[in-house]
């Protein structure tokens, strides 16, 4: 009786913190000069109770991409989505192309404003 109880105790307590499950798909932006930005958002989920897996199906979904606006000022563009979260920040490149050093400014930029908006999960 014990053995099922504790069983029972466990399928439970692994559903509740399903709902705070985050999925990354990708974590990593590729610039085309051969550099990778790597991300690691531990310290952004861990405090505000979210967990992230490596199953597409979790109820989270943490969508990051990156892209060059072209015009008079090319500007390196990031954006980062969390459900109705949506970020979006501009750094203007000072040379002819948005190097990887343009796209972590707006990147950083955009994993601040994603910190202060992330809303606490509740199991």
């Amino acid at each position: 009786m014990k053995k099922i109880l504790i069983i029972l105790m466990l399928t439970m307590g692994t559903k509740a913190f399903a709902s705070c499950d985050v999925f990354i798909p990708n974590k990593y932006f590729h610039h085309d000069s051969g550099y990778s930005i790597n991300f690691d958002f531990y310290k952004l989920l861990q405090p505000k109770g979210y967990f992230e897996v490596l199953d597409s199906s979790a109820p989270h979904v943490l969508l990051i991409e990156g892209q060059e606006i072209k015009g008079r000022f090319h500007k390196a563009q990031a954006r980062m989505s969390f459900g109705d979260i949506h970020i979006i920040q501009t750094v203007v490149c000072l040379t002819q192309w948005c190097g990887v050093s343009d796209y972590a400014k707006a990147f950083n930029k955009a994993y601040r404003r994603l910190s202060d908006q992330l809303p606490v999960c509740r199991k």
